[in-house]
């Protein structure tokens, strides 16, 4: 199973019999597995990092623990997507009983959410409309980023991710000209802001 952590017990039970000419059943070997401390769950998403970028990753964490950097004065900023009618692929009943059937809506409403968090706390959530391009963007970094910079952060440094229109030449003009300290990172990192781990709490 550490091999490969999608093995079904079908695969361990021809592997177990082959290897040891031991005959199994697959209920044993879910019940062995399960034994052992193995249980199934959805697989949770992470950034697929190429060959030639893990240097520029190793670099960047060896620069921070030289330094000894305690993220003071960093905001972490990121958008997401809330949908608001949702329930769980999988629910408990009693044996013998029917499916319990679930209304599910064919165009469930979804909130799009920017918010920024930091050691001197968080800016107000920004909610908005369509999908967000460079314009879009510096607009919500004018209301919600800059007022929450000038107060709590004015020696900031600006986490976020490497999406094409963070990175724009509109955005970067728009960061020169609000004196927005943006900390670059290494491409394919966005799991280096803490603020990825923080929306499953309003899913």
């Amino acid at each position: 199973m550490r091999a490969n952590d999608e093995t079904t017990s079908e695969e361990l039970k021809v592997k177990i019999e082959q290897d040891h000419q031991i005959k199994l059943g697959c209920s044993t070997v879910r019940r062995a597995r399960k034994n052992q401390g193995w249980t199934m769950g959805g697989t949770g998403y992470c950034q697929l990092v190429r060959d030639y970028n893990k240097p520029k990753r190793l670099d960047f964490a060896k620069q921070v623990i030289e330094e000894n950097d305690d993220f003071d004065n960093v905001i972490f900023i990121d958008e997401s997507t809330i949908i608001a009618e949702r329930y769980r692929r999988f629910s408990f009943r009693k044996l013998r009983e029917p499916k319990k059937k679930k209304l599910k809506p064919k165009h469930p409403v979804a909130v799009h959410v920017w918010a920024g968090i930091s050691k001197h706390g968080a800016t107000e959530i920004c909610i908005f409309e369509g999908i967000m391009d460079a314009d879009l963007y510096c607009k919500v970094l004018e209301h919600s980023l800059l007022p929450f910079v000038k107060e709590n952060l004015p020696n900031h440094r600006f986490m976020q991710d490497n999406d094409p229109k963070h990175t724009s030449k509109k955005a970067q003009e728009f960061f020169k000209e609000t004196d927005i300290n943006w900390w670059r990172t290494p491409p394919e990192s966005p799991d280096l802001s803490p603020i990825k781990n923080l929306w499953h709490e309003l899913i």
